[in-house]
């Protein structure tokens, strides 16, 4: 006689170890040098609103890398797309200035959270030098000998900073494009990553209406 529970019972262990599978995949691809930048920035972006669960509010957009390494994820590779030159103690990213202060309930849709930017690199005059630590502060994971971009960590601003010049939406012929968070609310995860090409990046939401 079939056994109706024995199945549904099955069926459930089955989409829990599943679920727990995609959850651990996703995890350990986000932190891979290699993975996506879509899914870099996706793993952030849970980063960041995960601090303002935390902490009433999200992170200074002046030291938002530190407070993620700090609070959040010691994981260091999130912040380096692999289409950027970067390197390990840098960032490919940056968050929006005007959110400083914010909670993340009170940030309308579509305002932009991250988008990508070179920021900080600058060959002519500041050339990569030694820095201690991920904090000026002394505070964090020491590099030793290795040399790093002294301001491309910690970066904000707003579209005078974004780069659209890694990222094509097709292989071969498709529109140079920046990946950027935005907020969704009505979604599971409240914030999605889009691709926006290179000519729609003037339509983009920078300035939150705040809320009293």
């Amino acid at each position: 006689m079939y056994n109706y529970r024995s199945s549904i019972r099955l069926f459930v262990l089955i989409a829990i170890v599943t679920i727990g599978l995609a959850v651990a995949w996703y995890i350990y691809y986000a932190k891979k040098p290699g993975s996506p930048c879509f899914l870099k920035m996706a793993f952030l972006s849970d980063a960041i609103r995960g601090y303002n669960d935390r902490y009433g509010e999200v992170p200074d957009p002046n030291k938002w890398c530190d407070l993620i390494i700090e609070h959040i994820t010691n994981s260091t590779g999130l912040f380096l797309c692999p289409k950027s030159d970067a390197i390990e103690g840098e960032s490919s990213y940056a968050m929006n200035k005007n959110l400083m202060g914010m909670k993340f309930e009170d940030i309308p849709n579509d305002v932009v959270v991250l988008f990508e930017t070179d920021l900080g690199k600058n060959t002519c005059k500041c050339p990569r030098s030694t820095r201690a630590s991920y904090k000026e502060g002394g505070h964090g994971k020491e590099y030793g000998e290795r040399k790093v971009w002294r301001y491309r960590w910690n970066q904000s601003g707003g579209p005078e900073i974004l780069t659209t010049s890694r990222h094509r939406r097709y292989k071969w012929h498709g529109r140079f494009c920046c990946y950027v968070v935005c907020v969704k609310h009505n979604t599971y995860h409240h914030l999605s990553v889009r691709c926006v090409p290179r000519e729609d990046v003037n339509n983009l939401k920078w300035k939150p209406e705040r809320t009293e």
